[in-house]
C-alpha cells in the first residue's frame, strides 16, 4: 500500500511533465535561471524538492531565484536548508555571498565568498563575486587581485576585465580604465558596456570628444538603452551644447519616463541657459519620483536663490538637512542664504553646526565675517 502511494505521488508531480526525472527537473529550473525566468524556475525546484526534501543543489538554486526576485527572506530559508545538508557546499556559499551583497553587507558576503573559495579554489566566479565585493567597500586592492585571479583560472572572461576596468575607473585611475577597455574593445568590438565605460573615463578627463564617440557606439549597440542618451547628453551639457543635451535627455525619457537623473540633467541645462521655470519643473519631476534627492533639493535651491527667492531656498535646505543631518556644507549653504535674508543668529547657528561637521575652513570665514 505504501509502495502504491509513493508511486501515485511521483505520478502526480510528474505526470505533466512527460514522466521526466528529479534531475531533468533541476535542469529545465536551472535553464529557466539562465533565461531570468525566476518564477518558472522557482515552481521547477519546488517539485524537486517536494519528491526530494534532501536535495540541497534545489534549495540553493531556488535560493538564487528568490534572491533575484528580491524575496530574501525565502532566499535565506533555502540557504539555511542548503547548508544545513550540505555544509561544504561552495554552490551554497557562493549563494549565501550574493544574498548578501543584495542586502549591502558586503563585509558578510566576503566572508561567504572566502569559505566558498577554500572550498573550491579553482572558480573563477567565485573570485569574481568576492572582487565585486571588495571593490563596493573600496578595497581596491584585493579587488584587483581578485580579477586577476579570476582571469588566470578563464582568461577569456570578458566580464572579468570589464569589472578590472571599472574597479581602476572607481580609483579615478582613468587612464588604466582606458587600457583595459581597449583591450576588450579590440578582442570583443561590440560588447556595449567597455564604450559606454570608456565614454565615461574620457568624460572624467575632459575628452568630451572621444567620450561622444564612444557613447555614439554604444547608442548603436544599444538603442534600446536610456543610458548612452543620458551620459551623452551630459556630456553635451559639459560642452556648453545645451540643445543637444536637451534632445538627449528626451530620448533618455522617452525610453524611461521615470529616468530621474536625465530630467535631473534636463533641470541643470535650463539652469544654465536661465530657463528657470522649466528648471523648477524638472527638478521637480525628479521629486515626484524620488522624493528624497539630494541632487533635486539642492538643485531647486540653486534655482531659487538664482531668482532672489531666498525663502524658498532656505526651504529645500531644511529639508535636505531633515533627510540627512550629517554635511556640514549644507548647514554652511543655508547660512550663507540667511545671511542674504539679514537673519544673521540662524546664519551663525549654521556656520557653527558646520564647523563641527568638519567644514571647517569656509565655515569658519564665514563665522569671522558675519558672526564676530
Amino acid at each position: 500500500m505504501k509502495i502504491i502511494l509513493l508511486f501515485f505521488i511521483l505520478t502526480g508531480l510528474f505526470a505533466c511533465s512527460n514522466f521526466v526525472t528529479a534531475d531533468e527537473i533541476l535542469n529545465q529550473g536551472i535553464e529557466k535561471v539562465e533565461q531570468q525566468n525566476y518564477k518558472g524556475a522557482i515552481e521547477d525546484f519546488t517539485k524537486v524538492i517536494e519528491a526530494n526534501p534532501e536535495n540541497a543543489t534545489a534549495y540553493t538554486e531556488r535560493a538564487f531565484a528568490h534572491c533575484e526576485l528580491e524575496n530574501y527572506p525565502a532566499a535565506q530559508s533555502d540557504l539555511d536548508k542548503a547548508l544545513e545538508l550540505v555544509p561544504n557546499s561552495f554552490r551554497a556559499h557562493n549563494c549565501q555571498g550574493i544574498l548578501f551583497s543584495a542586502l549591502g553587507q558586503e563585509e558578510k558576503a566576503i566572508e561567504s565568498y572566502s569559505t566558498a573559495i577554500q572550498l573550491q579554489a579553482n572558480s573563477a566566479t567565485l573570485y569574481y563575486n568576492r572582487g565585486i565585493s571588495y571593490n563596493t567597500i573600496a578595497n581596491y586592492e584585493a579587488a584587483l587581485a581578485d580579477f586577476d585571479a579570476a582571469i588566470e583560472l578563464e582568461e577569456d572572461n570578458t566580464d572579468c576585465f570589464y569589472q578590472k576596468a571599472a574597479c581602476f575607473y572607481d580609483m579615478e585611475a582613468y587612464d588604466m580604465a582606458i587600457d583595459e577597455l581597449d583591450r576588450i574593445i579590440e578582442s570583443v568590438p561590440n560588447y556595449a558596456d567597455a564604450f559606454i565605460k570608456r565614454g565615461d573615463a574620457y568624460e572624467m578627463k575632459a575628452d568630451y570628444e572621444a567620450a561622444i564617440e564612444d557613447y555614439n557606439r554604444f547608442i548603436e549597440l544599444q538603442s534600446d538603452d536610456p543610458l548612452g542618451y543620458n551620459n551623452r547628453g551630459y556630456t553635451f551639457n559639459k560642452m556648453g551644447k545645451y540643445e543637444a543635451a536637451c534632445q538627449d535627455f528626451d530620448k533618455a525619457i522617452e525610453l524611461d519616463v521615470d529616468y530621474e537623473l536625465a530630467y535631473l540633467n534636463k533641470g541643470d541645462a535650463k539652469l544654465a541657459t536661465l530657463q528657470y521655470d522649466e528648471a523648477i519643473q524638472l527638478y521637480q519631476k525628479v521629486l515626484d519620483i524620488n522624493p528624497v534627492s539630494f541632487a533635486a533639493l539642492s538643485s531647486l535651491a540653486d534655482v531659487y536663490e538664482a531668482t532672489n527667492n531666498y525663502s524658498a531656498a532656505i526651504e529645500r535646505y531644511h529639508q535636505i538637512i531633515a533627510i540627512d543631518s550629517t554635511y556640514g556644507e549644507d548647514y554652511l549653504a543655508r547660512g550663507m542664504l540667511y545671511i542674504k535674508e539679514n537673519e544673521r543668529q540662524k546664519a551663525c547657528m549654521d556656520f557653527k553646526t558646520a564647523i563641527e561637521l568638519g567644514e571647517e575652513t569656509t565655515a569658519v570665514d564665514a563665522f569671522n565675517e558675519y558672526c564676530r
